[in-house]
């Protein structure tokens, strides 16, 4: 961020919705298209015509999803972590590579999950952060902020209801209509200039073979 301030550029590095001291939403959403909803609004509120949109991981999400809804007012984007479009979800039910990645994914459906979580100070964090991010030492101070914010009552519900929104299951029940809209944008190549990265020796990330698809199609040019 100081680098994009010294080079001349307006930044603004939002929590997330239900992420403290961000409120949890009151509708209880966090499927991709309410994500895509934030970024428009959050537009409207610094009274910005347009912007380039970074995003990681859930904000890739939100990035995308709010490039498909507002492409006029968003210029570029990148994202990290997260490609775009369908082939990721594909992976994830076809390819054992995958389903072994995202492991965490299948386990956050559970309601074991907030126990596990929470247990000896959010120690499982710590433990996520050296799975994803192999040869990285995150600091002391990172990773107290973060268990901070899991403190606050609410944060850890919310975290979680982002991946309970992206199960088929919940969403499709919970709110059809939205589940379908987001279903058929996710299947658009992307509106805007985009730039995506996936780190080499993330334990997390698409594979390989399914990413490389994913760019030819859904970044053509």
């Amino acid at each position: 961020m100081p680098a994009l301030v010294a080079a001349g550029y307006r930044v603004v590095a939002p929590f997330m919705r239900g992420y403290a001291p961000t409120s949890r939403p009151a509708d209880g959403r966090y499927d991709a298209m309410a994500l895509g909803e934030d970024v428009a609004a959050l537009l409207d509120a610094l009274g910005a015509d347009d912007a380039i949109v970074i995003g990681h991981d859930w904000g890739a999400a939100a990035t995308y999803f709010g490039a498909l809804l507002a492409p006029q007012r968003i210029r570029r984007i990148v994202t990290l972590a997260v490609p775009y479009g369908p082939t990721f979800f594909r992976a994830l039910r076809e390819s054992y590579a995958q389903q072994r990645r995202s492991w965490y994914m299948m386990f956050f459906q559970h309601r074991l999950a907030e126990e596990a979580l929470a247990r000896d100070d959010f120690a499982m964090i710590a433990h996520l952060f050296r799975e994803w991010s192999p040869g990285w030492t995150v600091p002391g101070a990172t990773l107290e902020a973060v268990k901070e914010t899991f403190r606050t009552p609410g944060t850890l519900e919310a975290a979680l209801g982002y991946y309970r929104a992206a199960s088929a299951a919940s969403s499709w029940r919970a709110w059809p209509h939205i589940s379908r809209a987001a279903s058929a944008r996710r299947s658009c190549p992307a509106p805007v200039t985009s730039c995506t990265r996936s780190g080499r020796t993330s334990s997390t990330g698409p594979s390989s073979t399914s990413w490389s698809v994913e760019r030819r199609v859904y970044f053509p040019g």
